[in-house]
C-alpha cells in the first residue's frame, strides 16, 4: 500500500502526540520522584549537622564545669556564663535536628535523647551554683551520669542518621535512573510505532532522526 505524503505526515502527527503525552507523564513522574528522594537528602543532611552541633556544644558544657571547679572569681562567673550559653546551643540544635528528621524511628529516640539532655543540662545547671557557693561540697557524680548518658544517645543517634543519609541517597539516585530510563524507552518505542510504512513494527528500536530519514526514503522509493 502506497502512502502519500499526507497520510505520512498525519501518522508522524499522531505519533508525534502521543509521544510528547507520554513523555510528560513519565516526565511528572520522574521529576516527582527525584525531587521527593533529593528533598529527603537536603533534610537529612541538615539533621546530621544539627546533631553534630549538638554533639560539639555537649563537650563545651563539660569544659565549662571542670573549669568551674577549677577557677575563682570573675574567671569563674565566666565559664558559668559559659555554660548557660553552650547548655541554650545544645538543646537548640537537637530541638532543630528533630525537626528535620523524617524518620518516626529516629524521631522517637531524638525525643529520648532530649529528654535525657534536659535532666543532664538541670543537673548541670544545680552543680555549677553549688560550685559556686562552696565547690567542696558540690556532688558531681549524677552530673557526669548524665553527661555520658546524653554523649552515649548522641553516638547512636548519628550513626542512626548516617545510615539514613546514605539510603536517601541511594533512593535518589535509583529514582533518577529509573526516570532517565522510561524517558528514553517510551520515546524509542513511540518513534518506532510511528513509521507508518504498513509494514509491522521491527524488533530494533530507531531513534527519531533515523525514523524521518527511514520514511523520505521511502516515500522517495515510491515516486
Amino acid at each position: 500500500m502506497q502512502w502519500t505524503i499526507k497520510k505520512r505526515l498525519s501518522t508522524l502527527t499522531i505519533s508525534g502526540l502521543v509521544c510528547v503525552a507520554a513523555v510528560s507523564a513519565t516526565g511528572y513522574w520522574g521529576i516527582t520522584s527525584v525531587e521527593k528522594a533529593t528533598t529527603q537528602v537536603s533534610t537529612t543532611g541538615l539533621a546530621i549537622r544539627n546533631h553534630i552541633e549538638a554533639g560539639t556544644y555537649n563537650d563545651m558544657t563539660r569544659e565549662d564545669i571542670s573549669a568551674i571547679f577549677t577557677k575563682r572569681g570573675q574567671e569563674q562567673q565566666d565559664n558559668v556564663d559559659n555554660l548557660a550559653l553552650h547548655s541554650k546551643l545544645l538543646a537548640q540544635r537537637l530541638a532543630t535536628a528533630r525537626e528535620w528528621v523524617v524518620d518516626p524511628a529516629i524521631q522517637s529516640a531524638l525525643d529520648e535523647e532530649g529528654r535525657v539532655v534536659q535532666q543532664y543540662l538541670s543537673a548541670a545547671d544545680s552543680l555549677s551554683k553549688a560550685t559556686v557557693r562552696d565547690a567542696s561540697t558540690a556532688d558531681s557524680g549524677q552530673c557526669v551520669q548524665l553527661y555520658r548518658a546524653v554523649q552515649g544517645k548522641i553516638e547512636d543517634i548519628g550513626d542512626q542518621l548516617e545510615q539514613s543519609a546514605k539510603g536517601a541517597v541511594a533512593k535518589c539516585n535509583q529514582a533518577g535512573q529509573v526516570f532517565h530510563a522510561r524517558h528514553v524507552c517510551r520515546v524509542w518505542i513511540f518513534a518506532d510505532a510511528s513509521t507508518g510504512d504498513g509494514h509491522p513494527r521491527h524488533a530494533q528500536y530507531h531513534s527519531p532522526v533515523r525514523l524521518i530519514l527511514h520514511q523520505v526514503q521511502g516515500h522517495g522509493r515510491s515516486q
